[in-house]
C-alpha cells in the first residue's frame, strides 16, 4: 500500500535543540493535521547544505525536492544555524567572565 504524499502547512523551527519541524496533512485530508520534528545534529560544523542533504537523504516521505523547494529549505537551515551559533556565543562569553569571580589562567 502506497503512504499518502505529504502536503507541507507550515514549518517549524526550535533552538533549543536544534529541530525542524513541519506542520503537514495526509493526501486529500485537510482537516487533519500532523507535525514531525526532525533534530539537527553536529549544528556546529554542518552547513545548511549538510544538513539539506541530509532532510531529503533520511526523512524524503516529509521534505520531498517534488514538494518542497531546495531553495527554502536551505534558508531554513541557514536560519537554525545563525540562530544556534549565535546563541552559543553569547553563553560563552556570559560563561568566559562573571563579575566578583577571579580568573584563573592555567
Amino acid at each position: 500500500q502506497q503512504f499518502p504524499e505529504v502536503h507541507p502547512i507550515q514549518y517549524l523551527l526550535k533552538y533549543r535543540p536544534p529541530t525542524l519541524g513541519l506542520l503537514y496533512y495526509l493526501g486529500n485530508d485537510k482537516e487533519n493535521k500532523f507535525v514531525h520534528e526532525v533534530r539537527i545534529h553536529n549544528i556546529d560544523r554542518a552547513t545548511s547544505k549538510d544538513i539539506v542533504e541530509e532532510l531529503i537523504k533520511n526523512e524524503t516521505l516529509y521534505f520531498n525536492v517534488r514538494v518542497i523547494k531546495q531553495e527554502q529549505l536551505l534558508k531554513l537551515a541557514q536560519k537554525i544555524i545563525h540562530n544556534c551559533r549565535k546563541k552559543r556565543e553569547s553563553n560563552f562569553k556570559r560563561k568566559a567572565f562573571q563579575p566578583g569571580k577571579e580568573r584563573v589562567s592555567p
